[in-house]
């Protein structure tokens, strides 16, 4: 069986233009142009690091993607983001020490179980229905079918430690 190709555009770092980062027009283009041009997927970087062209930060990659979701119809949207491994500033700051690289990647594991159950939360046929703009004002904007979203039941991950 031959092997396929997927073609993919990453949108890393703060961009060309001085606070770029923090608007999502110009990003929305670029998916938009990626979905046109019969691109697979698309990934945003996320960084805890300061933009180098000192601007006034960066919006993280969930949020980006978050506000491009609905104007997208096929593309693959993947946020690339930090989840445990964020502790390197323990002795700078006061907290735990640096735990060993198995339970960080024990802890890495729950993480991505956490989000895979979220995402898998709905039923495979569940409906996500806008509300018209004056009502969504009111009520929240979504509204699903009842029963279709089940519980988290989050009780056999291993508990995150904290100080």
């Amino acid at each position: 069986m031959p092997r396929e190709l997927h073609p993919f555009l990453a949108l890393d770092g703060a961009g060309h233009r001085p606070a770029e980062s923090l608007i999502t027009a110009h990003r929305t283009d670029l998916i938009g142009l990626a979905e046109q041009g019969a691109l697979d997927f698309v990934t945003v970087g996320d960084s805890l690091a300061p933009p180098p062209d000192d601007s006034a930060g960066r919006l993280d990659a969930v949020t980006v993607l978050a506000r491009v979701a609905p104007l997208t119809s096929r593309i693959g949207l993947v946020p690339t983001v930090t989840t445990t491994h964020t502790e390197a500033e323990a002795r700078a700051v006061g907290r735990r020490e640096v735990p060993p690289a198995a339970e960080l990647w024990a802890e890495a594991a729950d993480a991505a179980e956490v989000a895979a159950r979220l995402w898998d939360s709905w039923e495979d046929d569940a409906e996500i229905r806008q509300v018209g703009a004056a009502s969504r004002a009111r009520t929240g904007g979504c509204r699903t079918r009842r029963r279709q979203a089940r519980p988290h039941q989050p009780h056999s991950l291993t508990p995150v430690r904290h100080l």
